[in-house]
């Protein structure tokens, strides 16, 4: 279960990883550079029904969260902000789309992490 921490409009939860819908930017980056350990989560693919997110990763960014990792500054990295995927009948599919933070997830993953701070702001419904 997740521990959800409230603020105004929005709270806070660790989620996994493998519950994140991952978009084709982040599966080319995770399965270039960190095949070993993808395989051992194996994100979902962000549903056709869901606009794709514009834009490649940028090394720049990647470079300066690796850098948090390597200095042990991790709990410095920001959370991630996320919505809640409902399906179209109306349940929760009990995954998350990333609306900011495709950099520090795909750099969780590669620092075989299986769970990432999250903020929730809303929900998504596809």
């Amino acid at each position: 279960m997740h521990n959800y921490i409230y603020k105004k409009n929005s709270y806070e939860a660790n989620i996994p990883i493998n519950k994140i819908f991952f978009d084709n930017a982040m599966w080319l980056y995770v399965k270039k550079n960190c095949i070993d350990i993808i395989n051992s989560q194996l994100p979902t693919a962000l549903p056709k029904s869901i606009p794709p997110t514009v834009g490649k990763l940028q090394q720049w960014r990647l470079d300066k969260i690796q850098e948090a990792y390597n200095n042990g500054n991790e709990n410095k990295i920001r959370n991630i902000d996320v919505v809640e995927h409902i399906k179209k009948n109306g349940e929760k599919s009990g995954h998350y789309i990333v609306i900011d933070g495709r950099h520090r997830v795909v750099k969780a993953i590669c620092n075989k992490k299986s769970t990432i701070n999250a903020e929730f702001n809303s929900i998504f419904n596809s």
